[in-house]
């Protein structure tokens, strides 16, 4: 018999159980008889228990405890009853065997526990793991899990089923493992207000609420890896579907595990994760690594609730961009979107003035600024983007003190040039490529494109560097980054 810290409402739970499947005139209503009444009020009575709040708002204030908690735990024993075609409860000894067992999970989860616990599953696009590899633990809390041979994990059917939102191609691959995440959520204390829209332990999904935990945990999941994955090289991300599951805690509803959709936010899987090649560069004890020292602190300045994301506003704006922009099918769009995002992060009008008066210039635009700035922040940081340089600097000689910093320049500022022409199409004028180099040898197409290419493949790891930048410097606010980007003058 498994040991309890409430041995009185254990036995009047299971003297209310007797009655409840023996009376199916009461079973509808059983919390409006005097029985379920009467029940209810000593559950409460217990200050282990009442120290919580057990109340939720929607038309009207209801109990959780009488509206699911509690009603399903009865009905679940019912459903073992009928199931095992058993006459007499209290003579089998598989029913009691049966109610200890939940009710052990109902005291220890439900009723006594400070939290409240959830699972979620995320369909995972285009990881793939070393050979015998049938897991990778992050944390306690977070984990891949090779799904390639199950046909319904979870008992879910449409699990690997791929998003509805991508392209043909796309729409032909299936989940090929599972990012599991457990969430636990501080009980709300009884003196507090009653749980509403905003989060209802039972129904955490309202589409009315501004602010979805599930969703936000999800989202910084794949931010973290596209975050950090490694410049360049671009061994590639896996991708989430268009759908998340989630694991209610026990006796919430009837079916524990419901989908909830988050449309149009991942990209199609045109690239893979490879775990299980190491040499092009992705090692799985790297990434453990980084997860153990990063991600903590990278979710605490992503999450709504922290109290420093109020301040960070422009943090949270640049990972958006870089997670959707991929789906925006129309080049100039995407490219707009991506130079845009990079004068948010650096353009400030002290460091115009700055810049000015160092120079000793009557006037500076925005684009000058912002380039001078990027510049800057990349040779604070030692980052000298050899790569993109290659046709005309070699990668073994290092570029400590070097003409790419001008070269750097020009090239952003030919990049907000077509911006500028994306956004003023009446004052459009033809933006030659700088430095001229970059255009490849015998190749005939206009700058225009070569320039929507390099904004394409090199803007989002621009952003990906300023946001760790960010991290690395343990900043949390905007005024941390100001700062720093004006002691860079």
């Amino acid at each position: 018999m498994n040991k309890t810290k409430i041995p009185k409402i254990k036995e009047k739970t299971l003297e209310l159980v007797y009655t409840f499947i023996n009376d199916k005139t009461i079973q509808k209503q059983i919390f409006l008889e005097s029985i379920g009444k009467e029940f209810l009020e000593y559950v409460l009575s217990d200050p282990l228990i009442s120290i919580y709040q057990w109340k939720y708002e929607s038309n009207g204030i209801h109990s959780l405890l009488e509206g699911y908690f509690l009603k399903n735990f009865l009905f679940k024993l019912i459903i073992f009853r009928n199931i095992n075609k058993i006459d007499e409860v209290k003579e089998s000894t598989i029913f009691n065997e049966y109610f200890e067992e939940q009710f052990s999970i109902l005291e220890n989860k439900i009723l006594l526990s400070e939290f409240f616990d959830y699972q979620i599953y995320i369909p995972t696009f285009e990881i793939y793991l070393p050979e015998g590899v049938e897991e990778i633990v992050f944390d306690d809390k977070h984990k891949i899990i090779n799904i390639p041979n199950e046909i319904e994990p979870y008992t879910i059917k449409d699990f690997k089923k791929p998003s509805s939102q991508w392209d043909q191609d796309s729409s032909k691959k299936k989940a090929n493992c599972s990012f599991e995440i457990s969430i636990s959520i501080k009980k709300r204390v009884v003196s507090d207000d009653p749980y509403n829209e905003s989060f209802t332990p039972t129904a955490p999904m309202d589409s009315r609420s501004s602010y979805n935990i599930f969703g936000e945990k999800v989202k910084s999941i794949y931010d973290f890896f596209f975050i950090y994955k490694k410049d360049f090289y671009y061994p590639g991300i896996f991708t989430f579907g268009d759908k998340y599951y989630i694991k209610l805690p026990p006796f919430s509803l009837e079916d524990e595990i419901f989908n909830n959709y988050i449309f149009s936010i991942f990209p199609p899987p045109r690239t893979q994760m490879r775990l299980d090649r190491p040499n092009i560069g992705n090692n799985i004890e790297e990434w453990k690594s980084f997860w153990k020292d990063k991600y903590n602190t990278f979710y605490q300045k992503y999450n709504p609730e922290s109290a420093v994301f109020e301040n960070n506003g422009i943090f949270r704006y640049v990972l958006d961009i870089l997670r959707t922009v991929n789906n925006v099918p129309y080049p100039e769009v995407n490219n707009f979107l991506l130079v845009s995002t990079l004068e948010g992060l650096l353009f400030l009008e002290k460091i115009k003035k700055k810049i000015k008066k160092q120079l000793n210039l009557n006037c500076l635009d925005k684009k000058t600024t912002v380039a001078k700035t990027f510049v800057e922040v990349c040779d604070d940081q030692h980052k000298y983007w050899q790569e993109i340089f290659l046709l005309k600097y070699s990668s073994k000689t290092p570029l400590i003190s070097f003409k790419t910093k001008d070269d750097l320049e020009q090239l952003i500022i030919s990049c907000f040039k077509h911006r500028n022409n994306i956004a003023h199409p009446e004052k459009k004028n033809p933006v030659p490529l700088k430095p001229s180099y970059l255009n490849p040898p015998e190749w005939n197409e206009k700058d225009k494109f070569i320039i929507e290419g390099i904004i394409n493949r090199h803007f989002t790891l621009f952003l990906s560097f300023l946001i760790r930048t960010w991290l690395d410097k343990g900043f949390s606010t905007r005024k941390d980054w100001y700062t720093y980007l004006l002691s860079l003058f």
